[in-house]
């Protein structure tokens, strides 16, 4: 299996989870709005482990997802791999964070992004069976989209 885009970018949520789906309704609008050749979006819902096979072959990644943070919502959060949690209360046997579904699979050998850039977007009401965004994450969209943008240009620009 061979990857054509170079980058690819994740929305993660899941769509009746409220603010949960702002990495979604951020990868709507990029495909809506255009993506430059050597790019692909995907809504990948709520992936845990599978979210390896959305990322297989991509040389570069950008991950769209609402956070929890003590930050006001809607505020807008880069972070880079290396930011990321090393540990985190598990719901189930089942539950993997991205930190650790990216070392499971170098581990096994995956063709992995040698970079992932993680665009969080805190949240204010996340919960099963909400269908809208409330309105400070709403408000977020086009600044969670302009800096998507931004890394997408920094990535095609650094052809490492």
């Amino acid at each position: 299996m061979e990857r054509k885009a170079r980058v690819v970018v994740l929305g993660c949520g899941h769509p009746y989870g409220g603010d949960d789906a702002v990495g979604l309704e951020v990868v709507r609008r990029l495909k809506e709005e255009g993506l430059p050749p050597g790019v692909e979006a995907i809504e990948c819902g709520t992936a845990g482990l599978g979210i390896l096979d959305f990322l297989y072959g991509a040389e570069k990644a950008i991950l769209v997802d609402a956070m929890v943070a003590d930050l006001p919502p809607g505020s807008v959060v880069r972070l880079t791999e290396a930011d990321l949690p090393k540990g985190a209360r598990r719901l189930s046997a089942h539950d993997v964070t991205v930190r650790e579904a990216l070392a499971w699979g170098r581990a096994v050998g995956v063709p992995m992004p040698e970079e992932l850039v993680v665009i969080g977007i805190v949240g204010k009401q996340m919960g099963l069976w909400q269908e809208t965004l409330s309105p400070e994450v709403e408000e977020a969209v086009p600044r969670a989209l302009a800096l998507a943008r931004r890394e997408i240009e920094r990535f095609l620009q650094n052809k490492s």
